[in-house]
């Protein structure tokens, strides 16, 4: 008779058993398939058993559970949907983060008049950064003075440069550049994406343009970061060691490709739990990145040396975070997520109800 285990998540498991020597009567062979049964039941329910502790304490969570922490955000990378994730979990635990007066904290000048810069009650009192701020010694400086005295989690997040470049390209909409690179968002393949960096690596093209427009466009994690301000031809001396000493300063970084990976460590390292890592409105993955041949992507990588460079070293740093733990961890993300999606297609009311980054910061501005 086979025996059958249901786990605390609903999935079924007929465990095998293989007896090496003859049981003496039925009656023993039917109690040591019982006993592995049991023994499997409980193994296999123990990490779903752990999942909804967690999920059903996410409210209960004190306000010491999550560390002082500092997420760096950069451009079109996901960072917007981690920085609601980020904001709803400080919220239910009574934490604030800084409040910017405006959209960033500075960004992109330096941060360092926060008398002026932040907003809302008790501005100077917050247990976190979550909005963009460039990276840069004086804004560091500032920031992690008024955290003070310990020192915070300091993380990021990063993406493919090449699907990060397509999508900032059609997110700040610059005809200008768009008409220089012939952009279509519907038409973006391999073709076009070596045509569009052989333009981009023409002085005339670059010379088109504000810096600022360089700046978002093909230097985002460099300028991010503080370790450029303007689009430069060749690699600098000294940049390779200056974008380590970065990376080797962070306590850890998340990774768009691997987003569930990402939330698991997000959890991990801030004691957040899987309903902290539920996706901002239930988003699902959009357009899959444009395939290309290492040809091209090294014909990219040489105009955007150091996105190239920042993301690479990032990337190293993200995968050698990850271990049995994470991976077991990622995939209670991805089943707490699949929930929470059902749920929300069952309730018509839900859609639609979650606040994006301005809708939050709006009302602690009011606040």
């Amino acid at each position: 008779m086979p025996v059958v285990v249901v786990d605390d998540c609903g999935h079924e498991h007929s465990p095998a058993v293989r007896v090496s020597h003859r049981l003496p009567t039925a009656a023993a062979g039917l109690s040591l398939v019982l006993v592995l049964a049991v023994t499997l039941a409980t193994s296999l329910t123990a990490t779903c058993a752990a999942a909804r502790r967690d999920v059903a304490r996410a409210a209960d969570s004190g306000a010491n559970d999550v560390p002082e922490f500092v997420f760096i955000k950069t451009h079109k990378t996901g960072s917007s949907s981690v920085t609601v994730m980020l904001a709803h979990a400080l919220e239910h635990r009574g934490l604030r983060p800084a409040v910017p007066c405006r959209d960033h904290l500075g960004y992109p000048d330096d941060f360092v008049d926060p008398k002026r810069t932040l907003c809302g009650r008790d501005p100077l009192n917050f247990h976190a950064a979550i909005s963009h701020i460039r990276w840069t010694p004086r804004s560091r400086a500032t920031l992690l003075g008024l955290m003070g005295p310990g020192q915070p989690k300091l993380f990021t997040i990063v993406r493919d440069p090449i699907t990060r470049f397509i999508s900032a390209l059609g997110y700040y909409g610059n005809s200008r550049l768009q008409q220089a690179l012939h952009f279509d968002r519907n038409s973006i393949n391999e073709a076009w994406l070596q045509e569009a960096v052989q333009r981009i690596s023409r002085s005339d093209v670059r010379g088109q343009l504000s810096r600022y427009a360089r700046q978002l466009h093909f230097i985002g994690y460099a300028f991010d970061f503080g370790l450029a301000s303007d689009y430069e031809v060749d690699e600098k001396p000294g940049f390779r060691g200056q974008a380590q000493d970065l990376v080797n300063s962070l306590d850890f970084v998340l990774l768009n490709e691997e987003w569930d990976l990402s939330m698991a460590l997000l959890k991990r390292n801030l004691n957040m739990t899987y309903k902290d890592t539920i996706y901002p409105h239930l988003k699902k993955v959009g357009k899959a990145p444009v395939v290309v041949s290492q040809a091209t992507r090294d014909l990219f990588c040489k105009v955007f040396w150091s996105d190239c460079i920042l993301y690479d070293l990032m990337k190293q740093r993200f995968w050698a975070a990850v271990d049995d733990d994470i991976q077991r961890s990622a995939r209670l993300v991805a089943r707490t997520n699949e929930a929470a999606r059902r749920d929300a297609e069952k309730d018509a009311s839900t859609h639609g109800k979650t606040e994006d980054v301005q809708d939050f910061f709006n009302r602690l501005r009011r606040a």
